[in-house]
């Protein structure tokens, strides 16, 4: 079972400082999405 435990968790607890970029560009992306999409809703009321 320490065997099984190891391998799943390995994967996911280690990180790559070229991870670091991605989930960047990947917030700054979420955002003006974000922002695209609560302009659309504010110019539907008016």
């Amino acid at each position: 079972m320490r065997r099984d435990r190891h391998t799943v968790t390995c994967p996911l607890s280690t990180f790559s400082w070229w991870d670091f970029p991605h989930y960047v560009l990947g917030c700054i992306l979420g955002w003006l999405w974000l922002r695209q999409l609560q302009e659309i809703g504010y110019a539907k009321k008016s």
